[in-house]
């Protein structure tokens, strides 16, 4: 038998599998491990490219990898909203992860900005982190001009330790100023806060970028899509979620060109 056809996934990326041999999964051994998981990830690379060609993606066979993305996203923002707006206060990235990876690729470019995790923080008080740009070696003189300038006004990439939710946005909270001088509302695959995103935006009527990954339909069960004839039906696959997204903000979609979920939701809300 093909160690790949109908292998258990835990099996072929950790070696173990929770349910033993309960399992009704394939469980190759060592010495077909290796083919098996190769295998494994080809076929759902495969399935990812069918699926997004159905979709529509302009991207599928010309992405760049994965680990691009957030350098990607980053100049996206920038074409999208313009540096002029960016600069008019921090950009705030919403579960940018512990190496801020879109934070630092915005600084490079001279835009400063804030981040705040997704869920519960540990901290008990707001944290700042100062992280000075340094100026590249590479690219035109323009790009080594504005990368100068931001180390010049050392600017800061604030970390702001506090749950995402609608009680950090709500007016008189102690985050509510942070919100409404920040410049735009982002999330790179943000998990649960990437309604929140959405939300926050809407709320204090900034513009917003997000990219949609998982879908959580247990977490957000009340996630409604309404069809033509006015019924609905719960939002439980990636694309139910953006039409969701879209539809909420009344936002418009791109394709940003990585592997992977690439499908962006954004509003100018002063026009989209």
């Amino acid at each position: 038998m093909d160690p790949s056809c109908h292998a258990c996934k835990f099996w072929v990326n950790s070696g173990t599998c929770p349910k033993g041999a309960a399992c009704q999964y394939e469980h190759p051994q060592r010495h077909n491990l290796i083919s098996a998981r190769q295998r494994w990830v080809s076929e759902r690379q495969q399935e990812r490219q069918k699926i997004a060609q159905k979709e529509g993606n302009p991207h599928v066979h010309d992405s760049a990898s994965r680990h691009a993305r957030a350098s990607i996203f980053s100049k996206w923002l920038v074409e999208r909203f313009g540096r002029e707006l960016l600069r008019k206060g921090p950009v705030l990235d919403v579960a940018g992860g512990p190496r801020g990876e879109v934070a630092f690729e915005l600084e490079q470019l001279g835009i400063s900005s804030d981040s705040a995790p997704c869920g519960n923080a540990q901290a008990p008080a707001d944290v700042q982190s100062m992280r000075l740009v340094n100026q590249p070696d590479e690219g035109t003189a323009g790009q080594r001009h504005e990368a100068a300038d931001c180390q010049e006004n050392h600017r800061l990439q604030r970390h702001i330790q506090a749950e995402f939710g609608p009680a950090f946005w709500a007016d008189g909270s102690s985050h509510s100023q942070l919100v409404k001088q920040c410049s735009l509302v982002i999330g790179l695959h943000p998990d649960e806060a990437t309604e929140a995103i959405v939300d926050c935006a809407l709320a204090h009527a900034k513009p917003f970028a997000v990219v949609p990954c998982c879908v959580f339909p247990r977490l957000f069960p009340d996630r409604k899509l309404v069809e033509d004839n006015g019924s609905t039906r719960p939002v439980v696959r990636h694309d139910e979620l953006v039409r969701y997204l879209t539809a909420k903000a009344d936002g418009h979609n791109d394709y940003l060109k990585f592997q992977g979920r690439n499908l962006v939701v954004s509003s100018a809300l002063s026009g989209n």
